[in-house]
């Protein structure tokens, strides 16, 4: 239901303002009525293991009960319209907004999660090999505590691509793949680099 949902609101054209303001109510309306209906309907959480319809009729997170479907997409919804409302073009000729530019560095991050992912592995396994002597040995690098060092490189690095040369290099390369497997296809990519251009 989410995936579909993502698909939906991709397809409306999320970069039209008037499909952003709807994804904003819509979304507040189905999470309003996802909570209020679980809220109004007094079954207590015993009810999801003793009953047929506790296990469904629930909004508790992570059940999967169809209130929770309903009042966690919806604010996912919302909150997708929201984001890309605040952080879009504020008037005609802009790239994006004050607020876009602020959160740019966690934007490049998501337009390039496969590489930002691989790239994260790729550090772990040659600092594990350089500082450890062994890059299997998980529990000895944890306990270096590389979080905030690996993060912080990874957010610079993909800012810097992002803005220079756009799609990040794992995305592009499943782009071309997809796009010789599925020969004829328009080009239908947008353009992914972000800031001016």
């Amino acid at each position: 239901a989410f995936v579909l949902a993502g698909l939906g609101i991709a397809r409306a054209g999320l970069q039209r303002r008037s499909v952003q303001v709807g994804a904003v109510l819509a979304g507040g309306a189905l999470a309003a009525l996802g909570y209020g209906l679980n809220a109004a309907s007094g079954l207590a959480a015993a009810d999801e293991w003793t009953s047929f319809a506790g296990a469904v009729w629930t909004a508790r997170p992570h059940s999967s009960g169809l209130l929770e479907v309903i009042g966690s997409g919806g604010f996912a919804l919302a909150v997708i319209g929201g984001c890309v409302l605040v952080c879009g073009p504020w008037w005609r000729g802009s790239v994006m907004s004050p607020a876009g530019w602020i959160v740019l560095p966690v934007r490049a991050v998501g337009a390039m999660p496969l590489s930002a992912y691989t790239a994260q592995l790729v550090i772990w396994a040659i600092a594990a090999a350089v500082i450890l002597g062994d890059p299997s040995d998980l529990q000895g690098f944890r306990d270096l505590d590389p979080f905030w060092p690996i993060t912080a490189v990874l957010i610079v690095a993909a800012t810097v691509w992002a803005l220079t040369i756009g799609r990040g290099p794992l995305e592009a390369a499943t782009d071309r793949v997809t796009r010789v497997l599925v020969p004829g296809r328009a080009d239908t990519a947008a353009e992914t680099r972000l800031g001016p251009r």
